[in-house]
């Protein structure tokens, strides 16, 4: 039975919510690039280095979500000890899995329904559309950001379509190899009149 839920603008929450914290994790090469095709696993490119500390990060939080084209790239095996949500019109495409919620929906809603189940953190995986609707909406908190020391030809970006500028602080930025893989972790600067 398929683990799917609808969300309505108006449904209503019964038990007190609890702020999560969205962050979005992410790879790209020097020229934005964060995937060359529709469906590519990341892993197929970045660095050892960049691939160990993802890992760590999702594991850590335990949940993630990501839209379809993201979790058809890394074969739809989800990685161990993370719970999944996949954002999704065509649940019916994917085979039942159980640490994997098929979601479709107004982020808003997702987000509203992360706070009634208790949760404190979320790692967004992307891909780029998937990405532009949680950073319009002003619900991404913060963002690791590995850059590898390569020029890519064209392909997917960070974000496409984004309606807004995001602006970010700085929070670190590290050296994660001998070549130079950058990781830069920042806080998402949020508007005054929109807080999450």
């Amino acid at each position: 039975m398929w683990n799917f839920l609808y969300f309505l603008s108006n449904m209503k929450m019964n038990t007190e919510p609890s702020k999560v914290t969205v962050v979005m994790i992410m790879v790209m090469s020097t020229n934005g690039i964060v995937a060359q095709k529709t469906i590519e696993d990341s892993f197929e490119w970045s660095s050892k280095e960049d691939r160990m500390q993802f890992l760590d990060k999702i594991r850590n939080i335990g949940t993630a979500l990501m839209g379809a084209n993201t979790y058809r790239s890394i074969g739809s095996q989800p990685y161990k000890g993370v719970d999944f949500y996949v954002l999704t019109r065509h649940p019916e495409q994917f085979e039942h899995h159980e640490r994997v919620t098929f979601v479709e929906g107004d982020v808003e809603d997702i987000y509203k329904l992360w706070e009634t189940r208790g949760l404190t953190r979320v790692a967004l995986l992307g891909g780029p559309s998937t990405n532009r609707l949680f950073l319009d909406k002003e619900l991404v908190n913060e963002i690791f950001l590995t850059i590898e020391p390569a020029i890519m030809p064209e392909g997917l970006h960070l974000v496409t379509g984004l309606d807004r500028q995001v602006n970010l602080k700085l929070l670190s930025l590290n050296t994660l190899n001998e070549q130079n893989t950058l990781l830069l972790h920042y806080s998402v600067v949020k508007n005054k009149n929109h807080q999450k």
